[in-house]
């Protein structure tokens, strides 16, 4: 910069400088973490099996197929505060793998016990 720029104005464009390569990490950082397009078949898919759990769960609740299928669709749930007496405030964060057809909703569960975790922290057979 010239000297015949005031020193207020040197140190403005200096703060905005620092604040530009902020938001230049900021985005490099989102464009390494994008989450690939779903492709149609495994958006079909997966209405399918919500299809299923929404009839299943409807018919009998307490099949241990439906709370394995809830538990491999939902990562988790995150209660907000709220004023006592109000309804419950919940967020359902849900999880990546199951919209993209890693994770099976519904796995091979015959002959199976339910008491494993995975390292996803999804329920699955063991």
């Amino acid at each position: 910069m010239s000297d015949d720029v005031p020193q207020k104005m040197r140190a403005r464009y200096k703060e905005l400088r620092v604040e530009q390569r902020g938001l230049q990490q900021r985005i490099a950082l989102l464009d390494a973490t994008a989450i690939p397009e779903l492709l149609p078949s495994t958006i079909k898919a997966l209405g399918r099996d919500v299809d299923t759990l929404h009839t299943m769960l409807q018919n009998n609740p307490d099949d241990p197929a439906c709370r394995i299928a809830l538990g491999n669709l939902i990562e988790r749930v995150l209660a907000h505060p709220t004023e006592p007496g109000q309804p419950y405030d919940l967020s359902l964060w849900a999880r990546h793998a199951a919209y993209t057809g890693a994770m099976p909703l519904f796995p091979n569960m015959e002959n199976q016990s339910f008491s494993r975790i995975n390292s996803d922290n999804a329920v699955l057979p063991s």
